[in-house]
């Protein structure tokens, strides 16, 4: 139950996690990260669901209080939430008998509720666990008290404690810092490279050793022998001499130069490339390993995916046996089976969100852009497509070099089913992995995955996506996930933010809501439409009484921070992957931002108007299709979408569940064009 240490702020501590995401932990050697990050259930998503409580623990994106989040948790599980997961963690003490527990540290602050609310309820929890007259069905079932001895609290940034971690420090034993040792580790929990901070800091909130034996540092005090109960064998002392120092700092220097110029290097130039894959062959390979990933996450964060590609496949290639080569083939086979990085790639880079105000979308024209760079145009780009068409009618246009992509996806996940069955068993890559079958005209394939989710996996929103995709093949009766009919719009309309023509009043309407049912005063309503070139979107909401709204005159920015703003965001999966999607947000003033795949620097062209009264603000938006797909939507073909609102402060909203302010894609409902 002992966090690893040196990684960033404590938060793998094993009580934040099982405080985070309703999942069952069990112990595992920490030196196998994937396999404890994969045990640990960190890797299967939030908002899960147990026989005994549900909680929307990943909402912190809303900046709530603490009594916000304890309130939502408590309507969410027909009140004592609190009680229930107090429980559970005094189960999980009692059950591993730690001497010391690591939490996370609380400023108090808005921004920081969840940490608060965890902090105290783990102090609460290892009080209960040392009283036998609390939780008693706990020691009638053998779970024994068990008091324990420390416990630290991770501090944030900047903040001095009790102990303090340099994470550069060189253990001799190991012959690494500390911070590199939680290197892989930290690759498994985290989507995007994350350096370690330099120092970490912790304060000492409980201490019961006597006479202040306790306060030295982590284990002072305590009596644990090699090889007992509480810890491993001590592995044989690494070679400390003065040479070998020496050439451990030089190293060091030499990958942080590394690091340093991947945030430099042309992505055209694969000169960079190749001399990173010559300086880590001399490396140790689990060093090595760690490097590529960093450089490829570093990549992938900016968009440079086939750059990001090419250190995953490294890893993949020199490293297959060691643990990071899982993230690398994960990432590998949601790349390759994506339909929406394909279409990015060969997309041209063009200017952000057009303001409109009383214009419409003409028919025929093409939207203006600027290139930035040498991308195929987007005309040009539909030359020499293919249709393939999939199960439940769906038609993508594909570049001539489409199933190479898709067929590169099936290879690498032939790779991951010997390497890490384990792994290979995750949705998040057997649904895209299924998203190529179908694209490379294999749909009987992907059915059999479908199937065996179906039959084999609990009622979850995994299963409810198999269920659909053979509904899709199928239809009859009501669909298993929410069903959007999008018709086809008339006339384009005059996008000024009103919704006031009568294509809006011919669509269906979406309701947004909260799944907590306190959104009474405040609902929301989307509505989407099509024609040959533009999805057009709609949303209706109504002003949230708490909720400060800022007004601008200025222009409207390219990619501005939205976190702080009442907005709504559309979602689009186009080809039903639950991996990789679209994201576009617009917000009450009609700023807008855009994602592809977590990617921030895409900049698709889009128009969009807004509208205020003193009672709701309103938005209208048209998004070429050539932004998304090669193909404009036919009747009977479905797209995987989600639609959300974001309120800091107050709430948030969803069409569909499960969802969060962090995208939970196997939540999406289905948009069916009719």
């Amino acid at each position: 139950l002992v966090a690893m240490l040196s990684a960033d702020q404590g938060y793998l501590g094993a009580i934040e996690v099982l405080a985070r995401d309703d999942v069952e932990v069990r112990a595992t050697d920490a030196a196998d990260p994937v396999l404890q990050a994969h045990e640990a259930g960190v890797l299967a998503g939030a908002c899960a669901t147990s026989s005994a409580w549900r909680f929307p623990l990943r909402q912190t994106g809303l900046q709530l209080t603490a009594q916000q989040l304890v309130d939502g948790w408590n309507r969410a599980n027909d009140t004592g939430a609190l009680a229930r997961l107090q429980a559970h963690v005094v189960a999980r003490i009692r059950m591993w008998r730690p001497n010391v527990v690591f939490t996370t540290g609380s400023t108090g602050g808005r921004a920081d509720s969840l940490s608060h609310v965890v902090n105290q309820l783990v102090l609460e929890s290892i009080e209960a666990a040392a009283d036998p007259s609390r939780h008693h069905e706990q020691v009638v079932a053998g779970l024994e008290p068990w008091r324990v001895q420390k416990v630290f609290a991770a501090l944030p940034s900047g903040v001095d404690g009790a102990v303090t971690l340099d994470t550069a420090k060189l253990s001799a034993r190991y012959g690494r810092t500390i911070g590199e040792l939680a290197s892989s580790s930290r690759a498994v929990i985290e989507p995007e490279f994350v350096a370690p901070q330099p120092t970490l800091s912790f304060r000492l909130l409980v201490d019961s050793l006597p006479q202040d034996v306790g306060r030295r540092d982590f284990f002072s005090g305590i009596a644990l022998s090699p090889g007992g109960e509480a810890r491993r064998m001590l592995e044989p002392v690494a070679d400390s001499d003065l040479e070998t120092l020496h050439r451990e700092a030089r190293r060091r220097r030499n990958l942080q130069a590394i690091l340093a110029a991947a945030d430099r290097d042309d992505p055209s130039d694969g000169r960079f490339l190749a001399g990173v894959g010559e300086q880590t062959k001399s490396m140790q390979p689990d060093r090595a390993a760690e490097v590529l990933v960093q450089l490829a996450k570093r990549y992938a964060a900016g968009g440079r995916w086939e750059m990001a590609g090419e250190c995953f496949a490294l890893v993949v290639d020199r490293y297959p046996e060691y643990p990071l080569a899982g993230v690398a083939l994960r990432w590998l086979i949601q790349f390759y089976a994506s339909g929406e990085t394909a279409w990015r790639l060969r997309g041209s880079d063009a200017v952000t969100a057009r303001q409109i105000i009383g214009q419409a979308p003409s028919r025929g024209r093409r939207l203006a852009v600027e290139p930035r760079g040498e991308g195929v145009q987007q005309a040009a780009a539909l030359e020499g497509a293919r249709k393939v068409v999939q199960a439940g009618g769906v038609v993508t246009n594909l570049r001539n070099d489409s199933g190479g992509r898709f067929a590169k996806a099936d290879n690498y996940a032939k790779q991951l089913e010997q390497l890490q069955p384990a792994l290979m068993a995750e949705p998040t890559i057997r649904f895209p992995l299924a998203a190529a079958h179908r694209q490379l005209g294999l749909p009987r394939q992907a059915e059999r995955y479908y199937l065996a989710v179906r039959h084999a996996r609990g009622d979850d929103a995994w299963r409810a996506c198999a269920q659909t995709e053979m509904w899709l093949v199928e239809p009859k009766d009501e669909p298993p996930k929410k069903l959007w009919n999008c018709a086809m719009a008339r006339d384009k309309p005059r996008l000024d933010g009103k919704l006031d023509e009568p294509m809006w009043e011919r669509q269906n309407r979406a309701a947004v809501r909260s799944a907590l049912g306190a959104d009474d005063a405040w609902p929301t309503e989307a509505m989407l439409a099509y024609d040959d070139e533009f999805l057009y979107l709609g949303v209706r909401c109504t002003r949230a009484a708490g909720f400060t709204y800022r007004q601008s005159d200025a222009p409207r920015p390219r990619d501005p921070d939205l976190t702080s703003e009442d907005r709504v965001v559309l979602l689009i999966d186009v080809d039903r992957d639950f991996a990789t999607y679209y994201h576009f947000e617009i917000d009450h003033r009609g700023w807008t931002g855009e994602r592809c795949w977590r990617d921030t620097s895409w900049d698709p062209s889009w128009f969009v108007a807004a509208g205020q009264t003193d009672r709701q603000w309103t938005a209208e938006a048209a998004i070429p299709l050539t932004e998304l797909t090669g193909q404009p939507p036919a009747a009977g073909k479905a797209w995987a979408v989600g639609i959300q609102r974001v309120v800091p402060g107050v709430g948030f909203q969803s069409w569909t569940t499960p969802a969060a302010v962090e995208v939970l894609p196997e939540g999406f409902g289905y948009l069916l064009f009719r």
